[in-house]
């Protein structure tokens, strides 16, 4: 209990670096608030942890980011969705 609130303590008074707030900015762009962006840190870093409101906490690199590639588990329910109504459809 202890741990957890010194790690939320510390993660509501980290502030951004500009190359995070810029990373953030490009993210929003592209999901508006589809994800929260409070665990974007270290850019350096091959991966970078967003929020699914859903699934919880993902991570993924920049790249795959960038090109639209979001939280798996809603892709993955999003493609079952897409053949369940193509299925009722015939």
């Amino acid at each position: 209990m202890v741990w957890w609130f010194f790690k939320n303590k510390e993660e509501d008074t980290y502030e951004f670096t500009n190359q995070e707030l810029e990373i953030i900015q490009k993210l929003k762009a592209i999901y508006g608030n589809q994800y929260g962006y409070s665990k974007v840190r270290n850019i350096k870093h091959f991966k970078i942890t967003l929020i699914c409101p859903e699934h919880g906490d993902f991570s993924s690199s920049l790249k795959i980011l960038t090109l639209g590639g979001g939280c798996k588990h809603c892709y993955r329910q999003k493609n079952i969705d897409r053949l369940l109504q193509s299925y009722h459809k015939l």
